[in-house]
């Protein structure tokens, strides 16, 4: 079997734009959260969604349409307003559209896909934020995740850049401050869309050399905010499906959901539990 899918907030905000892409204004038939193979269905117009959240997995799956054995209470007319992702966190929301709501608040407006760790899960909530369905009810520190409670997010990164790109004079007030040989910790505790996956081609040289640092900030911003180029990446991450080519050997791809899917040798309906 192939590796699991490492999410980081970078790769979370280019899935959701580009689900957003396919699936906003799409009408919404069906929504099923799958417990025992923790697998969220959507089935809309033009195809059938399936995702693997179950962290030895991942795969976002698209199929020819087919009925699906819905479990959560959608507004008539449903549709699929939009799809976007938290900034800088690894948590996805698909927002849903539909005529009035005759369960008194129960139909869903949210569908929440959280990433975090190896605590995947997705959860369905009503006006309010209440939750009327959750992939895996838990309790966890101050949150509780169960059906009638009220959905908090978990506690954020709180690193600095998640709604703008930080300026060179930012980037070297932080890094150049870290002492060398900890510009990569720095990188990835302190600047927002950093992770262990994109810290080594950002960084570079610059993780012990001053004078490297205008070049691992530029970059930083053709990670954040340059044209994307869909892959899967070699080693030592082999397998993991990325938004931009971090290495010359990566394999490309036209979308990044055609690297997911490639990536991941086991179809979606097959996910571990």
């Amino acid at each position: 079997m192939s590796k699991p899918i490492r999410y980081d907030s970078l790769l979370v905000r280019d899935l959701a734009t580009e689900l957003n892409g396919a699936l906003a204004g799409q009408p919404l038939y069906g929504v099923r959260l799958e417990r025992g193979s923790r697998l969220l269905e959507l089935e809309t117009t033009e195809a059938s969604w399936r995702w693997a959240l179950h962290p030895q997995n991942g795969e976002v799956f698209r199929a020819a349409r087919a009925h699906i054995d819905a479990n959560v209470v959608l507004p008539r007319r449903a549709r699929i307003e939009c799809v976007v992702s938290v900034p800088d966190e690894r948590i996805l929301e698909i927002h849903i559209r539909g005529e009035g709501d005759s369960t008194h608040g129960g139909t869903a407006e949210r569908i929440i896909i959280e990433l975090l760790t190896n605590q995947w899960n997705a959860l369905a909530l009503a006006a309010g934020n209440r939750i009327i369905h959750v992939l895996r009810p838990r309790s966890a520190g101050s949150r509780t995740l169960m059906t009638g409670d009220t959905y908090t997010a978990p506690a954020g990164t709180d690193r600095i850049g998640a709604e703008r790109l930080l300026t060179a004079e930012e980037w070297d007030e932080v890094l150049g401050a870290a002492e060398p040989g900890q510009r990569v910790r720095t990188y990835v505790g302190r600047i927002a869309w950093a992770s262990p996956i994109n810290a080594p081609y950002v960084i570079g040289a610059a993780d012990v050399h001053d004078a490297a640092l205008p070049d691992a900030y530029l970059r930083y911003v053709s990670l954040v905010d340059g044209p994307r180029s869909p892959c899967i990446l070699p080693p030592p991450y082999e397998g993991q499906p990325y938004g931009v080519q971090l290495d010359p050997g990566a394999r490309a791809f036209p979308s990044l959901l055609e690297a997911i899917a490639a990536s991941v040798e086991t179809p979606a309906a097959g996910a571990a539990e």
